[in-house]
């Protein structure tokens, strides 16, 4: 098997900075002013300043020590920083950073993108817009980059759905496409060899590559878990039973066990699951000692 990665481009050609009838595309639809460009500066880290006022606080002091347990510079992105009229320098993006930074006796100064401060209403104004523009990466481009890294864990997703005619996706519209990417490399974490017979059984069930849905991969997942070795889930008789039901069957069996107990989770969705299981047995019924 090859497993050598061939590099590819992304086709930008679309975002041309001038309009099909040649006029800029900032002029035709009145795009802002950039303003002054900002002046990359190494900055001592004792010099840089967190405004009272606008800055939100550490969200967790675990967080921060985690940056600073794990920091490495080729993760690091440069401080936003704005310059006042006195010459103060504010940090307006990146606290924990700065944070994380300062609990390390090993690193002095740190790269920054400074520009000039109009004022504190100004400074709050730009962190408000950071804030707001600024987007989370999401689980499928995480997913991606992870795989590129040659993440264990990732590949042995990847290679899973590959395994079974899907593919990571964003767009669950798509057939033969899966979300749950999280979900999955949990129970691959917690159990491989049990992980795959799950999702090869699942995707098996799904009709012409429908989703599958999370609460139902992880339902039979967890339920397998608390039987243990006394009994097998996804035995002839049981696997039956669940194709009976089919992936539609089961998400609302799944539905309506999360609006009588009003919550859901994987212990909800897993005695829903043994509920299909034992309907219209009177013996030889799967059982559960004690639910994790």
């Amino acid at each position: 098997m090859n497993n050598k990665m061939v590099r590819t481009s992304k086709d930008t050609s679309a975002y041309s900075a001038v309009h099909p009838v040649g006029v800029a595309k900032r002029t035709m639809y009145k795009w802002s002013d950039p303003g002054d460009k900002p002046i990359i500066r190494w900055i001592e880290k004792g010099d840089l300043l967190l405004s009272e006022e606008y800055q939100r606080d550490a969200s967790t002091k675990q967080r921060v020590h985690n940056i600073a347990s794990d920091f490495s510079w080729s993760k690091f992105c440069p401080l936003a920083v704005s310059q006042d009229n006195k010459g103060r320098l504010w940090v307006i993006d990146g606290g924990h950073r700065l944070r994380a930074v300062l609990m390390r006796d090993d690193i002095a100064s740190i790269p920054c993108s400074v520009t000039q401060s109009n004022g504190l209403e100004y400074e709050a104004r730009i962190f408000a817009d950071q804030a707001k523009a600024r987007k989370p990466v999401g689980s499928y481009d995480r997913f991606k980059a992870l795989v590129v890294a040659r993440d264990k864990t990732a590949m042995a997703v990847n290679e899973l759905l590959i395994k079974n005619g899907y593919s990571a996706w964003s767009n669950t519209d798509k057939k033969y496409t899966f979300q749950a990417l999280g979900a999955l490399t949990k129970m691959i974490n917690r159990d491989p060899s049990l992980a795959e017979a799950v999702f090869g059984f699942v995707a098996d069930m799904a009709n012409d590559g429908e989703r599958i849905p999370r609460p139902m991969l992880t339902g039979i997942f967890h339920l397998q878990e608390v039987i243990g070795n006394k009994d097998d889930v996804l035995s002839k008789k049981n696997a039956d039973k669940l194709r009976a039901y089919g992936i539609k069957g089961l998400s609302a069996a799944i539905k309506q066990e999360c609006i009588i107990l009003g919550k859901g989770g994987e212990r909800v969705w897993a005695k829903a699951i043994l509920d299909v299981i034992n309907k219209g047995r009177r013996s030889i019924r799967l059982s559960v000692n004690s639910w994790k």
